[in-house]
């Protein structure tokens, strides 16, 4: 068969490419990744979404659970320290300022003016009266005003030891809470069929005598606190004398010495050596 040119120029282009070109191996295919499929496994997947949970019966982990309420109870217990170290500075800073008190009201009793008190620490008031030369006056009000101030300061330190008392008894609440829980999580052993815990029972018997201290010492207090209170709103009849006024300073301090802190820091300590013990 024989072509014509009229054929090129009605049919395709000499320098064109019919368009059913064949592949050749010049031609770069595009890159394909490769899909990950899963490893077929006898284990089912957790992610398939034709997988069933199957509920879990509870275990109680008796170990850990007793491993957290002693940690919990052992905080607890280092906090008495710190509650013990605040009143004992408290009722110094109280002494101090009692005796004071006593002092001022003896000077003022005595028509002497305070101590610590100058031209530049009383009234403006006074210092106006001074300076008019009306000194009987002018010494009344400095008195006065020594013997407010006075009762003041001893007042705040009274509300500083009412306020570690309230630290004290929520200590004791939170301290009843934790030891319950404690006594109670010794006897449950739900995972084995014996307790894990058998070497436990001395704890229950320091909380109840740590409770039992704390309760008493936390009475001894609000009879102190309920003391000074009398003593403070007697001290103007009581301190018009120095013998009076020392030995009202005496009974302020000798409250003191009726607060011990020992026993109940002696057993606490002894319930955290026991919790240590337990632990290893």
């Amino acid at each position: 068969m024989s072509w014509s040119q009229n054929d090129f120029h009605s049919g395709l282009k000499v320098d064109e490419e019919p368009s059913c070109a064949y592949y050749t191996p010049a031609a770069v295919p595009k890159s394909r990744k490769k899909k990950r499929r899963p490893a077929y496994t006898s284990t089912p997947s957790t992610t398939s979404r034709s997988t069933t949970k199957t509920p879990q019966s509870p275990v109680w982990d008796d170990s850990s659970s007793l491993f957290c309420s002693n940690e919990r109870y052992s905080a607890l217990l280092k906090q008495v320290s710190s509650i013990a170290k605040a009143w004992d500075l408290e009722h110094t800073r109280a002494c101090d300022s009692f005796t004071r008190l006593a002092t001022c009201i003896l000077h003022c009793n005595q028509g002497r003016m305070p101590d610590g008190l100058t031209l530049e620490t009383m009234p403006l008031a006074a210092a106006k009266l001074l300076r008019d030369g009306l000194t009987e006056q002018a010494h009344k009000l400095c008195f006065g005003y020594a013997i407010e101030t006075g009762f003041a300061e001893v007042q705040s330190h009274i509300e500083n030891l009412t306020e570690c008392r309230s630290h004290l008894y929520a200590w004791i609440s939170q301290l009843s809470a934790t030891g319950e829980l404690v006594e109670q999580t010794s006897q449950l052993s739900f995972s084995s069929p014996k307790p894990s815990v058998g070497g436990n029972s001395r704890l229950p018997i320091f909380w109840t005598a740590v409770i039992a201290e704390s309760h008493g010492l936390l009475s001894r207090i609000d009879k102190d606190l309920h003391y000074r209170q009398q003593v403070l709103l007697d001290s103007v009849s009581h301190c018009l004398t120095a013998e009076g006024a020392y030995r009202l300073a005496l009974m302020w301090r000798h409250l003191g010495s009726l607060i011990r802190w020992s026993a109940v820091i002696e057993l606490t300590d002894h319930a955290l050596e026991t919790i240590r013990y337990l632990a290893q």
